[in-house]
């Protein structure tokens, strides 16, 4: 219940009116993001990284073998890249950076198509479980799919949007020598999603900031947009070094 002992609320949404079900309550405490830095270039890693990351490819191999109702089905072209240019050219974005934004997606989708398809929970941050236990309790369900869980990983590896990206990229590689040694304890990663690793952190931002418009039933915002386009033509130099 909530605090004022009611089992269900009502919400309003662009969609009109609706009710909003408590189901039960998750105990646990939540550890905040991963990754914590000593300095500006000093990376320290949380010490519960590795034990998340298992969960995740605990999670990711489990739902091979997943033989319930069909999952939604989002790892298309369209879905993961195109539903965000699409988007851009609705709101009458920069269409300069909008080709910008198209290309760049298409270099990603060649990358991300030879990586296996399989469960995909599209929102796999720290804020979205809490600790109990020795277990993480996941929680926020709503854009789960089949996709490409390499882009879970993407996830786990999303660091400071804002910050210096030859920076951002150190940091991710040392987090994500964790996070591989969680993960394989309980899930191979293929060759081609280890090489995907990296260009997977653009590509939820693709599938996160469309989502997001999509499901909110929103126009994208200019000052937003323009930040993304920053971060991820940044990135893609970045990665390029990788190559």
């Amino acid at each position: 219940p909530t605090v004022t002992g009611e089992l269900f609320v009502t919400i309003d949404m662009p969609e009109g009116r609706c009710i909003g079900v408590l189901f039960g309550y998750a105990n646990g405490i939540c550890i905040g993001f991963l990754h914590r830095w000593a300095s500006g270039k000093q990376p320290l890693v949380h010490p519960l990284t590795r034990r998340f990351a298992r969960q995740v490819g605990l999670m990711h191999r489990l739902m091979e073998h997943y033989d319930g109702p069909p999952l939604i089905h989002r790892g298309s072209k369209e879905r993961v890249f195109g539903d965000l240019v699409s988007l851009m050219r609705r709101d009458s974005y920069d269409e300069v950076k909008t080709r910008n934004i198209e290309e760049y997606g298409n270099e990603l989708w060649n990358i991300l198509k030879e990586c296996p398809t399989g469960y995909f929970h599209a929102d796999m941050h720290t804020g979205n479980t809490k600790y109990c236990n020795g277990k993480f309790i996941w929680m926020d369900f709503d854009r789960a799919s089949i996709s490409f869980p390499v882009m879970d990983i993407g996830w786990l590896l999303e660091t400071d949007w804002l910050c210096c990206h030859e920076e951002s990229l150190d940091r991710s590689r040392s987090l994500f020598g964790e996070i591989f040694d969680g993960y394989t304890m309980e899930r191979a990663l293929t060759d081609r999603e280890i090489a995907a690793v990296f260009h997977s952190v653009a590509m939820i931002h693709y599938e996160g900031v469309a989502s997001d418009a999509i499901m909110k039933n929103k126009k994208l915002e200019t000052w937003l947009m323009d930040r993304e386009y920053e971060w991820l033509m940044r990135w893609r130099e970045s990665c390029s070094k990788l190559e």
